[in-house]
């Protein structure tokens, strides 16, 4: 993954230059995959992957509630590629 995500994170300027588009890679990752890698996941609550942290887990309500909520934001940001962050940054 970084090898992919490097060059797109360091290079996106010089290549548009060299190449007169940015490179078509990043256009591939997504920004849920970049925040899996940086961060380690993307869960809104410790207990939506991690049942046994709560003795309640089984029951929670709240829990059900941030399982959605965290699938939700999942969702979305793989939606959006490195190149589109890349693109709203420069203001296209």
């Amino acid at each position: 993954m970084l090898i992919r995500l490097g060059p797109a994170i360091l290079d996106v300027d010089d290549t548009a230059k060299t190449r007169g588009k940015s490179p078509s890679h990043c256009g591939e990752i997504p920004v849920a995959e970049i925040v899996n890698l940086l961060e380690g996941g993307i869960n809104l609550s410790d207990c939506v992957d991690n049942p046994h942290l709560c003795n309640r887990a089984d029951t929670c309500v709240a829990r059900h509630i941030w399982e959605s909520a965290t699938a939700a934001m999942y969702d979305k940001l793989d939606a959006i590629t490195w190149c589109d962050l890349m693109n709203k940054g420069k203001g296209t």
